[in-house]
């Protein structure tokens, strides 16, 4: 779905960044196309399950984690 796709994007660019990854460390460290990340945080790809779930491993996370709407709180 939309939602799913669009907080997976969020999620996953947020927390590739917090941990310090490029795009391409991120896709070596999971075995695809730099691409494939591109398309991914721009919500234009979906991971089927399983992967997404490894790719949320791979952030020190979880899929439900992935796929919450994630918002900072305000000041």
């Amino acid at each position: 779905s939309d939602y799913f796709a669009k907080n997976f994007a969020k999620n996953m660019k947020r927390l590739r960044k917090q941990r310090g990854l490029t795009q391409q460390q991120f896709a070596d460290r999971v075995g695809i196309h730099r691409i494939t990340v591109t398309r991914m945080e721009g919500a234009k790809h979906q991971p089927f399950i399983g992967d997404a779930k490894r790719y949320a491993r791979a952030l020190g996370s979880s899929l439900d984690e992935m796929c919450i709407e994630f918002t900072l709180p305000s000041p």
